[in-house]
């Protein structure tokens, strides 16, 4: 005879759309407490099991399954004696369970270090990690857990599971969360929920590939329309859109206009926006056509930030060249090569063209518009291990820099280095850029005028705006030839007041 065993089966349950999520009803066996250590105990037969519960998903359907083990009557007297335990009849029938979405759990490790569990959204409870260091708070996400309704007779507890068990037991004027597997009881603070913009970031970036599969359904209508709804078919947001984009922020287009949704289901803008752009932590969004930056719980940031560009990373080298442009009495392109710390060294070597076609130029600019000097990486290593006395301008193709320069007639052109080195070099990519009003580079376009009129390149082929600001972040202000104004993406597209 086995001294131990295990009763496996499947639970007869009763589903039940309730609160957004599945409910299930056992039938078998009567509560009799759950235990911070122990879980669910139930008695059966004059028998008392420990009761755990398995939920796993099949496709995007929830199988539950369960296991009693058997307990002792000597340890059940033990067991229901601990003050930490919560009888069948102590447990709210009565309790609202939506109370919940507005509630938040925090336990205070110590002064600098705090962890926060709340409803994230209608199907994920959330942990969070806060620390406090140096006037900094440094939050992570823990874990995030989907959960479930188990129903004893009338009455209700939550069952997160999925890499952290939990049980969320309402009794009265007071929530009681008790850790499977632990039998330490925390002391926590019941707080007015407050999602940080660094928490509702942290879940976003972390948890979004699995609730994209899991969670999310976009739910087409007869009219076209679409819906977002859950896995279990409830509506998660109810206004109809054209359609919704699913991603760390949710997208939702109607009629040339977006709604933004954080993943907590919360909507971040007050009217349609024009155009939005993500960034970390914060969005960049038209409304009303005014600019603004809101972070991802949807408030306004009003301090300045630098957006800059992300560069993409340049491959490991060893060696920068550094090229000029100088006037004595000809123009002389020249360039060198130098080390990782801007030195030279004995790998060094100095290289000059004089230049072709500068009839009627004053002066050349590269991109750096102060100063004729432009410094790029390049990786030089494998060449001078060769051959040390090779050119720069045999190493490194110049011909497609592109670089402007002042006419002595006070207008401004553009062209490839090719054309001022090589006699043959086709030109035609700049003949529509001559005679121009003025040249601005800010990366990573050029701002140029001609005939009044602007436009960036090489973002667009035609000079069309009688106005043209620089880009703030994502966007540029511009004005039209005919009054209208609006703003202009770093991809092209207008957005007309």
């Amino acid at each position: 005879m086995k001294s131990v065993f295990l009763f496996f089966f499947f639970l007869l349950i009763h589903p039940v759309v309730c609160n957004g999520q599945q409910t299930y009803t056992i039938t078998e066996g009567e509560l009799q407490f759950i235990h911070p250590e122990k879980g669910i105990v139930i008695k059966k037969n004059d028998s008392f099991y420990k009761l755990d519960i398995n939920v796993d998903f099949v496709g995007n359907k929830q199988k539950i399954s369960s296991v009693l083990s058997p307990i002792k009557q000597d340890e059940i007297k033990i067991l229901s004696k601990k003050q930490s335990s919560i009888t069948y009849n102590e447990i709210d029938g009565s309790y609202d369970f939506k109370k919940i979405q507005k509630l938040q759990f925090v336990y205070e490790e110590d002064e600098s270090d705090s962890y926060k569990f709340c409803q994230f959204n209608p199907n994920y409870f959330a942990v969070f990690s806060n620390k406090r260091e140096n006037g900094e708070t440094y939050t992570s996400l823990v874990e995030y857990m989907p959960y479930i309704f188990i129903k004893f007779g009338k009455k209700k507890i939550i069952y997160t599971y999925d890499n952290e068990y939990v049980y969320l037991i309402p009794t009265k004027n007071k929530i009681n969360l008790f850790e499977q597997y632990s039998n330490h009881v925390a002391d926590l603070k019941t707080e007015k929920l407050a999602l940080s913009n660094k928490e509702v970031y942290e879940f976003s970036i972390h948890a979004f590939p699995n609730l994209e599969e899991t969670f999310f359904k976009i739910d087409s209508l007869s009219n076209k329309k679409v819906i977002l709804k859950n896995s279990f078919n409830e509506t998660l947001i109810s206004k109809k859109y054209d359609s919704i984009v699913l991603d760390n922020i949710i997208r939702c287009y109607d009629n040339g206009s977006v709604d933004l949704y954080n993943l907590a289901l919360k909507k971040l803008n007050k009217t349609r926006l024009k155009a939005a752009k993500q960034y970390r932590g914060s969005l960049q969004v038209i409304e009303n056509n005014h600019l603004k930056l809101i972070d991802w719980t949807g408030t306004e940031i009003k301090k300045k930030i630098d957006f800059g560009i992300v560069l993409l990373d340049a491959p490991e080298r060893s060696y920068f060249y550094e090229v000029s442009i100088t006037k004595k009495p000809h123009f002389v392109l020249k360039a060198r090569n130098f080390d990782n710390f801007c030195r030279e060294d004995s790998n060094t070597t100095i290289d000059s063209i004089t230049l072709l076609n500068t009839k009627g130029i004053k002066e050349f600019y590269f991109k750096q518009q102060s100063t004729d000097t432009i410094s790029r990486p390049y990786d030089f290593t494998p060449y001078f291990q060769s051959d040390k006395k090779a050119r720069i301008t045999e190493l490194v193709n110049f011909d497609y820099e592109t670089i402007w320069f002042l006419h002595n007639d006070g207008t401004f052109g553009m062209n490839y280095l090719g054309y001022f080195i090589k006699a043959d070099f086709d030109s035609t990519t700049f003949s529509n850029y001559q005679k121009l009003q003025s040249v601005d580079y800010n990366y990573p376009f050029y701002k140029i005028k001609k005939n009044d009129l602007y436009q960036f390149f090489p973002l667009q082929k035609k000079f069309r705006y009688k106005k043209l600001g620089d880009f703030q972040g994502n966007f540029a202000r511009f004005e039209l030839p005919n009054g209208k104004k609006g703003w202009l993406s770093l991809d092209g597209k207008e957005f007309l007041d």
